[in-house]
């Protein structure tokens, strides 16, 4: 039996009877049964679109009441609530809560999109800031996707990245990142005065970034690692 990603042990297993202990049966149909019954919970909360998602939560974890304020304003507004019009008149459906019913949603709500570009600018730069010898674009991209290896060409193998990369908080941030997201990403923080490239094709961390509106608080929240 394969124990990947690790290296050093492999885990095996010895057939010493073919009869299940007395009880098992019963136990593992148990759980099955309780992992049957939440997810036909979770797929009503999703299917049930009339009903106010607080509520929702409320009966599941049996709470008998909520608080009067519940739902009541567009900052906190469930989607179900929002699909009845019968909120304040100068209230308007925010950009997130139209994008969340739209066919596209990942065209709505702009300022969670560039709030996920600070957090990424923010986890990128601490990461440039621990290799001190520099960082080439591809390795940041491995580190930000939790890919305990990359290929390297002229060798051709797969090489473990530094470890400083990844024992940081930072590694594995964003599995879902591609590549040209980096790029843009070192751009901005080479625009911020945060990052510099040299002609090794490396990145390095300023460590005195001129504009700190785009990694400040990231660095702020990272300090103590």
């Amino acid at each position: 039996m394969s124990a990947a990603p690790s290296r050093h042990m492999v885990t095996g297993l010895v057939v010493h009877q073919r009869r299940l202990p007395e009880g098992y049966l019963p136990l593992l149909m148990r759980r099955t049964a309780r992992a049957t019954r939440e997810l036909d919970l979770l797929k009503d909360f999703f299917e049930d679109s009339a009903t106010c998602a607080q509520h929702k939560f409320a009966a599941y974890f049996d709470v008998t009441a909520l608080p009067e304020d519940c739902c009541a304003t567009a900052r906190c507004r469930c989607s179900a609530c929002w699909s009845v019009p019968d909120w304040p008149r100068h209230e308007r459906r925010p950009a997130v809560a139209q994008a969340f019913e739209s066919a596209d949603p990942r065209s709505g709500g702009g300022s969670d999109s560039a709030l996920r570009a600070q957090r990424l600018d923010g986890q990128a730069y601490r990461l440039v800031r621990l290799m001190r010898s520099g960082v080439l674009p591809r390795t940041l991209w491995h580190a930000l996707r939790g890919d305990e290896t990359s290929y390297h060409p002229v060798r051709r193998t797969h090489m473990s990245l530094p470890r400083v990369l990844r024992d940081s908080r930072h590694f594995g941030g964003r599995a879902d990142l591609p590549f040209a997201e980096v790029e843009k990403c070192l751009l901005r923080l080479e625009e911020a005065g945060a990052v510099i490239a040299r002609d090794d094709g490396c990145w390095y961390a300023t460590w005195s970034p001129t504009n700190r509106i785009t990694v400040g608080r990231a660095e702020r929240k990272g300090a103590s690692t």
